[in-house]
């Protein structure tokens, strides 16, 4: 961040840590853009965690998927889309993933009618 670099990192996006350091860098100067990948379920998000430790990948709880899952969501939704200039969310459960919402500033574009309501459903469980 020194050298005025650009820069990427993932994040569950489960916690609010990262506001401050977003409200940080806006004010140095800095434009924030997010892309959030999602899956249909949280059922879903088990599996794909189920078939990554398989593939000899890192393992995550159960019980911190059903909490990370839609705590991660509705942290989107409410608070980081309205943070950063532009957010892009997609569905990441087929091989090409589809844009479900995009969002600049505080003006969000639905882009898929059938997913959204599944994401702002799955936010809330």
């Amino acid at each position: 961040m020194d050298k005025r670099q650009d820069f990427a990192f993932e994040t569950t996006l489960s916690g609010k840590t990262y506001l401050k350091l977003i409200d940080r860098l806006q004010n140095d100067g800095w434009r924030i853009e997010l892309v959030y990948l999602t899956l249909p379920s949280m059922e879903m998000s088990k599996l794909r965690g189920a078939e990554r430790v398989a593939h000899g990948g890192h393992n995550i709880p159960v019980k911190d998927i059903s909490r990370r899952f839609p705590r991660s969501l509705k942290n989107l939704l409410m608070h980081f889309s309205h943070h950063v200039d532009r957010t892009r969310c997609f569905m990441n459960s087929s091989e090409i993933p589809e844009l479900i919402f995009e969002q600049q500033n505080d003006k969000r574009t639905i882009a898929h009618q059938d997913l959204y309501p599944l994401l702002l459903q799955e936010s809330e469980r």
